[in-house]
């Protein structure tokens, strides 16, 4: 059974990691002008967690105070974990589909990858994310409690 000190402790340390790698994704993302709607809904849910990130760091005295269970820290942190993992593997790929758009509009070959090829990365990261919003609506409705 984990300590709940630092089950606390790292809780609040993978949340400020999550939320610069969901930020650096967010930025990513929001640069690519020109892109498939899978993009676009994919800023959304970007936006999203960010919002419920933020949420979250707002109630941490909460999970210091232990005022969440264990058992809610703990979902929580492999949540966070995972959802960083996959937004951090998710913008190495999105960088190298980009590769010959820069900064302008989406080159049409990185368009089509983007959208085709990179469906199943895509659906996976987008799975991640709503997990990780879940875990987080749950950690903040009971930290609010």
């Amino acid at each position: 059974i984990s300590d709940p000190v630092s089950v606390g402790a790292s809780v609040i340390g993978i949340l400020g990691v999550t939320l610069h790698a969901i930020h650096l994704l967010w930025d990513d993302v929001k640069g690519i002008k020109d892109a498939p709607e899978e993009i676009g809904r994919l800023k959304e849910d970007l936006q999203e967690v960010i919002s419920l990130l933020e949420q979250l760091n707002k109630v941490t005295e909460q999970v210091k105070q232990n005022i969440i269970s264990a058992e809610v820290r703990d979902a929580l942190r492999v949540s966070l974990a995972r959802c960083d993992v996959a937004c951090r593997k998710f913008q190495e790929k999105l960088r190298h589909w980009k590769k010959r758009s820069g900064d302008g509009p989406m080159h049409w070959l990185d368009r089509a990858y983007t959208g085709t090829l990179g469906q199943k990365h895509l659906q996976l990261l987008c799975t991640r994310i709503e997990t990780c919003k879940s875990t987080i609506i749950a950690a903040t409705s009971t930290a609010n409690l």
